[in-house]
């Protein structure tokens, strides 16, 4: 996979500030994937190890879509499977030569697809957590029970997750934060995160990262930069 662009594609440098509605949005973002090897075997291995910061296109969003500015992914057990290749490997699941993990995110609103703007739940520049699961919309079953729909989780069983700049998902998997969280009040951020993913038990030496670090909405001062740090005490 080649990690060349032109100037004009250039991603938004990390720790550049980021307004939606205002600011462009980049033909590239950074996102953290784990990657096949020369060969085209995955290079699965220690999340610290297997998990590569490289560049790709910003992902374009269907009618009823979204794009989401990433504040806060939290580090579940997702990727630490997905990085490790165990109990599959994840590749096994799709025919992308990368996997960008990442289940579930905290996120500013950056795009809205057609029907999603008709529809006019979601706005440009909201706060939002994203619910990690994806289904078929437009199957029979969706109203019944999405997750006989086609479900799969995101970051794990798609290879589009939420380790990276940017991240796209269906109008149903933006979902309002609660009143009480706000970008200053940053040791409320992992709750709010986790309580959206199956489990909130990450292991110890995994905390969660700020993929973005905007300066416009702080990102949570508690999070820790990739590769993580094992925790003390």
């Amino acid at each position: 996979m080649s990690d060349w662009y032109a100037a004009a594609d250039a991603p938004l440098p990390l720790g550049a500030p980021f307004r939606p509605g205002l600011d462009a949005l980049p033909a590239r973002h950074h996102v953290w994937a784990v990657l096949k090897d020369p060969h085209g075997r995955p290079a699965h291995g220690d999340p610290r190890d297997a998990l590569r910061a490289v560049t790709q296109p910003l992902p374009a969003i269907g009618p009823n879509e979204a794009l989401g500015y990433v504040l806060y992914a939290g580090l579940t057990y997702n990727t630490v499977f997905a990085a490790r290749g165990v109990p599959i490997s994840v590749f096994d699941l799709h025919d992308r030569d990368l996997h960008v993990p990442g289940s579930g995110a905290v996120v500013l609103v950056a795009e809205v697809g057609a029907e999603v703007a008709r529809e006019g739940r979601l706005k440009v520049g909201e706060l939002r957590v994203l619910y990690p699961g994806v289904s078929n919309l437009l199957s029979p079953r969706a109203g019944q029970d999405p997750m006989h729909a086609d479900f799969k989780i995101q970051g794990y069983e798609t290879p589009d997750g939420s380790f990276a700049q940017f991240v796209r998902g269906q109008a149903p998997q933006w979902l309002a934060h609660s009143s009480r969280r706000s970008t200053r009040r940053s040791t409320t951020w992992p709750g709010c995160v986790t309580a959206s993913v199956c489990s909130s038990r990450a292991p110890p030496a995994a905390p969660a990262f700020t993929p973005s670090r905007a300066r416009c909405c702080a990102a949570p001062a508690s999070s820790a930069s990739f590769p993580p740090r094992p925790r003390r005490g």
